[in-house]
């Protein structure tokens, strides 16, 4: 009987096709409602059968819908398979690269300096504009420094994915959905850079920059090369209403979560998200007007996720810290 009721979670395979489509970290709480739902639903149908199923009805049956799941997880954990070595050299010259613009709590080192703001912001803008339609290398490394933790479910989501997958657990299984990992592409000129990098596309392409002035927290001009830090950003929107937002699109927002998961779980609604994004650090390279390179790095943490399904709340955290670069350009 709870078989055939775990059968009918499989429409969590259609859903997870969607999840190709959808931005960054939405992927990562999607599964972990999907999962919480599968644990959560059986919690529940094994209370109702009686004492005897209850302490080993629960495990059978959410091992068996989880599949689905922990399937999806895998293959879009393979869609991101270009991840090399190289992510981890390019992780390192980031790293080196943004530990020189110094600590962000001084609020303009452009000013003290006497180096002109305004002036990098626009041919910082220019120069990224420019770039979008060229060909370039992309890497991008990420790793958590929080693992994943949905609360007293965590313990349990383990149980449910190592009894399909004995090598995996809640932090690996999401992990594909999040981007953790050592990641690079060729990006080839004239095409959609998110069209070929696909899985999280959206997020991971070069955007066309619209930095302000202000924005640019101790800013240091070496020659061609421009190393600044932006605000730290309290749940940005994609609006660019936010230093972060102008410099790039890889963040999540309350109302990107609350759609996806909507369209995954439809009895689910997120009450609250909060994520903090800290240490946003970026360097660019402009020689002639071209953009010869760009990286940027920040720690991202969610501190408040609620997330509704029916009678069920489910509270998740966790966080990671970023590094994405473009370099060898061609125009």
């Amino acid at each position: 009987m709870a078989k055939k009721q775990k059968v009918e979670l499989t429409p969590e395979e259609k859903a997870a096709k969607k999840l190709r489509h959808s931005n960054g970290w939405v992927r990562f709480w999607a599964i972990v409602v999907a999962l919480a739902l599968t644990a959560g639903v059986y919690g529940l149908a094994s209370k109702t059968a009686g004492k005897e199923t209850a302490s080993t009805g629960t495990a059978a049956s959410s091992g068996s819908s989880t599949g689905s799941s922990s399937s999806s997880s895998g293959s879009s954990s393979s869609g991101s398979s270009s991840s090399s070595s190289s992510g981890s050299s390019a992780s390192s010259s980031s790293s080196s690269a943004a530990a020189s613009t110094g600590d962000s709590s001084s609020g303009g080192a452009a000013a003290s300096t006497g180096v002109d703001a305004a002036a990098a912001a626009e041919a910082i803008n220019a120069a990224t504009a420019k770039a979008v339609a060229a060909g370039y290398h992309w890497t991008r490394t990420a790793e958590y420094t929080e693992p994943v933790d949905v609360g007293n479910a965590t313990s349990a989501l383990n149980k449910i994915i190592q009894g399909i997958d004995s090598e995996s657990d809640l932090d690996s299984v999401v992990g594909g959905f999040i981007g953790i990992g050592d990641k690079e592409m060729d990006i080839t000129k004239g095409g959609s850079a998110a069209e070929q990098i696909d899985y999280h596309g959206e997020n991971y392409a070069l955007q066309a920059t619209s930095l302000q002035a202000g924005d640019l927290k101790n800013l240091k001009v070496d020659g061609n090369t421009y190393t600044f830090e932006v605000e730290n950003a309290s749940s940005p929107q994609l609006d660019k209403s936010t230093a972060m937002s102008r410099l790039t699109n890889d963040i999540l927002t309350q109302d990107m979560v609350n759609s996806e998961i909507k369209n995954f779980v439809s009895a689910a609604s997120v009450n609250s998200a909060a994520i903090e994004y800290s240490n946003i650090k970026a360097t660019v390279v402009i020689e002639d007007g071209n953009l010869k390179e760009f990286r940027y790095s920040y720690d991202g943490k969610v501190t408040e996720l609620n997330i509704k399904i029916a009678i069920v709340s489910v509270n998740g955290k966790g966080a990671m810290h970023v590094e994405g670069a473009y370099t060898n350009f061609v125009y």
